[in-house]
């Protein structure tokens, strides 16, 4: 966090022409500072209102989860965007999912080489099924779970914290952050599958906190712990079935778990991780064998993971998409081999570690770059996806169709200008502010008088899943999109961190003979 909070301070990536050719600048510091300056004084007034101490803060969530919903379907219906690149084939083979002869779903083709998105197109068909505008009712979709998300997000920030003030700050911070209602318009399972993911971290949250209640002598044992367990189980699965790449948080609520097990010297944790990694198999092997059923296709073909290492080791494209998971069909996409293209992308690993290691100024710079162009994206890529200068063959070009002034003002201008100063402040809040808090939280637990939450390892899977995040997408291909799911974890510890530094700073504004009678 250390690192992405000085990096998102120094370092800004953007999209200037909306082709996807990112460019780095180094000279809008003074322009975090003063957005990060702003966000904090909006915050620290609210507070000075008592607005955020007196405000319920379910009701506060419930109302953040309306306008989440209703502002990512307005965006949504303004846009007027349409599926393509990989959102455009996910679209065809959903709606095309069952029928004999399609071209996605030839041997070689795009279902047998990303068989892990069939959760996806199976929803995709059934919105077809229901509506001849399946694209706009799945946007619709992704509004409904971003707008759970984010009552999510909440959730975990009053259980973690248990403080109204922290969890206020952290809707309020929510409300500023732009990102996720933008991805309205992105129909892909990101926000689904994170959503899961957080119904998950919030399960296993309340879990450790009734075994910890009972362990303690104080409660008697929280007769919902199955039903804590069941929530866990099955949100690490459909977390997982939507998106693999969550893979990383299930691993990150799985360590948390297995410190339990040692700290307790208890098999329930271990018992519970099975059961996630049972929930998470079987319901693989149910999707996998109905995808083969319904379509003749075989799921164990897919593309394998040293070519998305090879693209993130790629010296060329810093490690961005380079059309490597295309490169060997020699024009004829059924010739695919996955074994061919796993030995092709494993020699490309070779090559690029030894041209690393010989030059290990040119692998800091190759790194730095690479990381950069991933986390210190304000938008997260949200507004690229919606408006891309270029597209596939036969499909209109987004970025030249009609905008009225309000979304062309987004896209463009002025006011494009100051909602990438606005997200660039707020990239750096939460990653500086989440560090903060992690260093309070030591602090808090070493010292009894020290101010800030103890830190406890049953809160960690956010943190644990971001840091994971941040060295997975190291060696893997990169896309600022990827980043965006830590952002949205780490937002409650960025509030405990605004929090604590409005407290101080109200400490230091006290009269002298304020802080005197409070020691007599």
């Amino acid at each position: 966090m250390a690192v992405t909070s000085f990096a998102t301070l120094v370092c800004t990536s953007t999209y200037p022409d909306y082709s996807g050719a990112y460019s780095l600048s180094f000279t809008t510091a003074p322009i975090a500072i003063i957005s990060m300056v702003l966000i904090v004084g909006f915050i620290w007034i609210l507070c000075k209102m008592g607005l955020l101490d007196r405000i319920d803060e379910r009701r506060f969530a419930l109302l953040l989860a309306g306008y989440t919903l209703l502002a990512g379907v307005a965006w949504a219906v303004l846009a007027d965007v349409w599926p393509d690149w990989d959102s455009g084939a996910l679209f065809d083979a959903g709606r095309t999912f069952g029928e004999q002869g399609v071209h996605y779903y030839e041997p070689g083709r795009y279902v047998e080489r990303f068989p892990y998105q069939m959760t996806y197109v199976m929803v995709i068909h059934a919105m077809s099924l229901i509506t001849s505008h399946y694209y706009a009712a799945m946007e619709v979709l992704n509004a409904l779970f971003t707008a759970w998300l984010a009552y999510l997000i909440a959730a975990i920030a009053r259980e973690v914290f248990q403080n109204r003030r922290i969890t206020n700050i952290c809707i309020v911070l929510q409300f500023l952050y732009l990102p996720p209602i933008f991805y309205t318009t992105f129909a892909y399972p990101n926000m689904i599958s994170l959503a899961f993911a957080a119904f998950a971290m919030l399960c296993q949250v309340k879990l450790i906190r009734a075994y910890e209640g009972h362990r303690s002598g104080g409660q008697k044992l929280c007769p919902k712990r199955a039903t804590y367990a069941v929530g866990f189980c099955l949100g690490c699965a459909f977390s997982y079935l939507f998106k693999s790449s969550m893979l990383l948080a299930l691993v990150a609520m799985g360590v948390v778990w297995v410190v339990y097990a040692v700290r307790w010297l208890k098999v329930t944790p271990l018992i519970v991780v099975l059961a996630m990694a049972g929930a998470c198999a079987l319901s693989v092997m149910a999707v996998n064998g109905y995808v083969e059923y319904k379509t003749g296709i075989s799921t164990s073909r897919s593309m394998p993971s040293s070519a998305y290492i090879s693209m993130g080791l790629d010296l060329e494209t810093t490690g961005w998409y380079n059309g490597f998971l295309w490169s060997l069909d020699n024009g004829d996409e059924t010739t695919y081999d996955p074994e061919a293209y796993d030995a092709a992308a494993l020699a490309e690993i070779r090559g690029s570690i030894e041209t690393l290691l010989a030059d290990s100024a040119f692998a800091a710079a190759f790194f730095a770059e690479k990381y950069c162009s991933e986390w210190c994206d304000p938008t997260s890529e949200s507004l690229l996806a919606s408006n891309w200068s270029h597209a596939s063959p036969g499909v209109d070009v987004m970025s030249e169709r009609p905008l009225i002034p309000l979304v062309r003002a987004v896209y463009y201008g002025p006011l494009h200008e100051a909602i990438v100063a606005l997200l660039d402040g707020m990239q750096t809040l939460i990653m500086g502010g989440s560090l903060v808090a992690v260093v309070a939280g030591i602090r808090a637990r070493r010292r009894t008088n020290a101010q800030g939450w103890p830190l406890q390892i049953g809160d960690m899977a956010p943190l644990l899943y971001a840091a994971g995040l941040g060295l997975f997408y190291l060696v893997w291909e990169a896309k600022a999109q990827y980043t965006l799911p830590a952002y949205i974890v780490l937002i409650p510890f960025a509030a405990a961190a605004v929090s604590y530094l409005i407290q101080a700073v109200d400490h230091l504004r006290r009269p002298r003979s304020e802080s005197i009678e409070e020691v007599e």
